[in-house]
């Protein structure tokens, strides 16, 4: 199934611009205003979550730990992935801060609590600077078991072979790039797949035999086509997930 009716959710504790990212990630912005961006986004999470809660959507939430000092902690499926048949996956990690948000407490936590059948480690790949960054590397269609990934340095196509084989999803690459032809550094930047519909921003996409190639892989599996404008991409309009309740 597509969609899934509980979201884990990593509540910030140090949420901020992360200078160890900001190399690959060409959205991201500092702030040196009086704001208290960590405050704000605590309070935009706890919004957020009450609003999927109303809806009747889970809600499983889980504290940063503020000590580890992780500014991108509230993006957990870039290090972690459940999949449907039980597997948990953990992923290899491209700034070094970020590694830290791996936590065995969590993944503990999810063994008691759901029937977790096999436990596959990616990181030690980080020792070949070799890198796959979850859900934001991997867009995936579940029913058709087909991840989509853009090429960057945090999306290498070595460990993607190894996901292949693990995960029995077959991966379809492509190279996508920002208006100022900087490599998109996560999939889930420009494309989001959900149980009808996909939103992609095909114009990131510069080869016109992958943006066909791409249309037709989403056509032949049913997909209804949003395509959206790279205004739109960077307001992040591609960057969901569909849920049911």
């Amino acid at each position: 199934m597509q969609t899934a009716q509980t979201v884990m959710m990593v509540r910030p504790a140090a949420f901020r611009a992360n200078p160890e990212t900001m190399k690959s990630n060409h959205f991201q912005k500092s702030w040196d205003g009086d704001l208290d961006v960590a405050s704000l986004a605590r309070k935009a999470f706890d919004d957020y979550a009450a609003s999927l809660r109303a809806e009747g959507v889970e809600v499983r939430i889980i504290d940063d730990i503020s000590s580890q000092e992780t500014p991108d902690s509230l993006f957990p499926n870039n290090w972690i992935v459940m999949l449907a048949d039980g597997s948990i996956f953990t992923f290899p990690m491209e700034a070094h801060n970020r590694r830290r948000e791996r936590r065995m407490d969590i993944i503990a936590d999810l063994s008691h609590d759901y029937e977790v059948l096999r436990r596959v480690d990616l990181s030690r790949y980080e020792d070949k600077n070799l890198y796959l960054e979850g859900t934001g590397s991997l867009i995936l269609d579940h029913d058709n078991r087909i991840a989509y990934a853009c090429r960057s340095s945090r999306s290498s196509e070595v460990v993607g072979r190894e996901f292949e084989r693990l995960s029995g999803y077959r991966i379809h690459w492509f190279d996508a790039r920002d208006r100022l032809h900087h490599p998109i550094y996560h999939t889930n930047v420009m494309m989001s797949i959900g149980t009808r519909f996909a939103i992609v921003c095909l114009e990131s996409l510069s080869s016109e035999s992958e943006r066909r190639e791409l249309i037709s892989q989403l056509e032949r599996t049913g997909k209804n086509l949003i395509d959206v404008t790279f205004a739109q991409m960077e307001a992040f309009s591609c960057n969901v997930l569909e849920l049911r309740n």
